[in-house]
């Protein structure tokens, strides 16, 4: 068997291992979730307050072990170029509706303002709306974790310059330090600060986003002082 063969050989078994082991990770958890959705509808009985924080601590464990588990196999399918992609028109206007339909109300109640700032006119682009969509929520996500309680803002909108059309996603955060700017799409990588150790991530939503931005045919990038909040860039042409 010749090396190449062999390395071949080795990223096959690599790749179904890696392919078993989320899978296995991932099927415990339907039904522990399932059943922490059950026993809050209390349709297994009555539930007491204590009984109840409980059950919601295991739910948001469960959930962020899902997440870490989901992002795990997106990298995986990035890295061996098996992320699959479904090209076709999506309207602006109706993406920035959805948008905003997810967020707006649920941020209001946390105390935050989520903005929708869109010219007036709408345009179409050709991608996948499933993949762009992945690409905003760890954006938005990302915006939400550092953004203050009191009067924090989140602010999405697109512009076209050129031949291209430019998406932002912006906050009053506490911002990301220049050094920090320069690995902050790597892979497993956190911004090593006081404020921002305290909120717990994957560290992966960056890597797929930058991972999926490319496949798509765009590029993404950061930009911020450090201090007064940070803007996050999705560029594609059109």
């Amino acid at each position: 068997m010749s090396q190449r063969d062999k390395l071949i050989k080795i990223d096959k078994i690599k790749e179904e291992f890696s392919a078993m082991i989320t899978h296995e990770l991932k099927t415990p958890l339907v039904p522990i979730i399932g059943y922490c959705k059950m026993l809050r509808n209390q349709m297994m009985g009555q539930i007491n307050e204590e009984q109840m924080d409980s059950i919601l601590t295991i739910e948001k464990n469960a959930k962020r072990l899902e997440t870490l588990i989901t992002d795990i196999m997106d990298v995986r399918k990035l890295d061996m170029n098996k992320m699959k992609f479904t090209m076709e028109d999506l309207s602006i206007a109706d993406f920035f509706v959805n948008l905003e339909s997810s967020y707006k109300q649920v941020l209001a109640e946390q105390g935050k303002e989520f903005i929708t700032d869109i010219p007036m006119t709408d345009h179409t682009i050709q991608t996948d709306k499933i993949r762009l969509r992945q690409v905003f929520d760890n954006l938005i996500s990302n915006a939400i974790k550092f953004t203050p309680d009191e009067n924090g803002k989140i602010t999405v909108g697109w512009k076209i310059e050129g031949n291209k059309i430019i998406f932002y996603i912006r906050d009053n955060g506490i911002g990301i330090s220049l050094e920090s700017q320069q690995n902050l799409f790597q892979k497993f990588y956190q911004v090593d600060t006081s404020a921002r150790r305290k909120i717990s991530g994957t560290g992966l939503g960056l890597a797929i986003s930058k991972g999926i931005v490319e496949k798509l045919g765009g590029r993404i990038w950061v930009e911020s002082d450090g201090k007064t909040g940070t803007v996050f860039y999705v560029e594609f042409n059109i």
